[in-house]
């Protein structure tokens, strides 16, 4: 009995290895078939992605404009929010079934990217806040984690920026949290303001 525990155990962290070392492949790859939809169809986008070294799912914010339309999408993992919960009828397995099928698929558009309606002068009140021509210049901020605001496992904060031309990748580690040791860093504020209108954007969607 003692043996057979020990296989269980030595087999779900091999499988929860994989999952790990499969998703930061995810985030390594960066371009995915998803990032190259908007930007053949679409005008400019911004896409907001959260995440860590232990779950680098993607779970996207997404803010697009085509002419003088605007649009907000997510991409996310429906039943991630189900993990750690205990449910009667196994629906655990199926939602640990569906969440391993999540983590095999790469972002593109498929049942996970989804529209959201927002009043078209709301979304478009966010879009000048966001001053979208302004982000395109926003330049990683460089801190130093050895400092006396060290941090060893923030979260990282991915935006792509995407135009008909290029995708342009910014990473921020624990912005607000770096805020503290870095407050006259216009890039870091700039990162921190981005994301304070998206989350307040992901919450206005019905």
């Amino acid at each position: 009995m003692k043996n057979k525990t020990i296989v269980i155990l030595v087999v779900f962290a091999s499988v929860l290895l994989l999952k790990v070392q499969f998703a930061l492949a995810q985030e390594v790859r960066q371009i995915t078939p998803l990032h190259q939809f908007f930007q053949a169809n679409y005008d400019s986008t911004i896409i907001y992605h959260r995440w860590s070294n232990w779950n680098s799912q993607p779970n996207y914010i997404i803010v697009t404009k085509y002419k003088n339309q605007l649009y907000f999408f997510t991409y996310a993992n429906p039943y991630r929010q189900a993990q750690g919960i205990s449910l009667p009828g196994d629906l655990h397995k199926l939602y640990a079934k569906e969440d391993f099928k999540y983590d095999q698929t790469l972002p593109d558009t498929n049942r996970y990217l989804v529209a959201h309606y927002i009043k078209p002068s709301i979304l478009q009140d966010y879009w000048k806040e966001l001053k979208v021509k302004q982000l395109w210049n926003i330049k990683v901020s460089k801190v130093n984690t050895d400092d006396i605001c060290g941090i060893d496992d923030g979260d990282e904060n991915t935006f792509y920026f995407i135009s008909k031309s290029v995708i342009k990748r910014a990473d921020f580690y624990a912005p607000s949290y770096f805020a503290k040791c870095y407050s006259n860093d216009p890039n870091l504020q700039k990162a921190i303001q981005t994301i304070k209108l998206l989350q307040e954007l992901s919450v206005l969607q019905e």
